[in-house]
């Protein structure tokens, strides 16, 4: 029931992200609870916030370092809901679980992406990195099933 829920919570997400390039944070709230109802806490979500972190850290430093002045990378390169979404994910997985889902949702994100402005040129370049990322944690949660 609780998967159930998530798995909707998920579309819920997909769909938001996909139409309006934004999502509500209630929602995130709730998908939080969900995968915390689900999973239980595990002290591997520190780990993965820090993982996080170390990746905005990083992507701040090299953008700013680019171009010449501190930059904000949020709004302009990455949305907050986004990040939002990553560090709610943070507790679905283990730490390995969590490096590998986060690579290669990232790697299907951007080759779905791709492919998407193949086939319609005049689609916005926003990448909708948190409906992308919960279409690939639905498949893995289906496929879990």
């Amino acid at each position: 029931m609780l998967q159930a829920l998530t798995i909707m919570i998920l579309g819920i997400v997909t769909y938001q992200d996909f139409k309006f390039r934004a999502i509500s944070w209630p929602l995130l709230l709730l998908l939080m609870l969900l995968l915390l109802l689900t999973k239980g806490f595990q002290p591997e979500t520190g780990i993965n916030l820090l993982f996080v972190a170390a990746q905005l850290v990083f992507l701040t430093l090299y953008i700013s370092l680019k171009n010449k002045r501190f930059t904000n990378i949020i709004d302009t390169y990455l949305g907050l809901g986004d990040i939002l979404f990553l560090v709610v994910i943070c507790a679905a997985f283990s730490t390995y679980e969590f490096i590998i889902f986060y690579t290669a949702g990232l790697l299907f994100s951007l080759l779905a992406f791709m492919i998407y402005r193949l086939v319609n040129r005049k689609a916005s370049a926003e990448i909708p990195l948190a409906g992308l990322m919960s279409i690939a944690m639905i498949a893995l949660l289906i496929i879990n099933q």
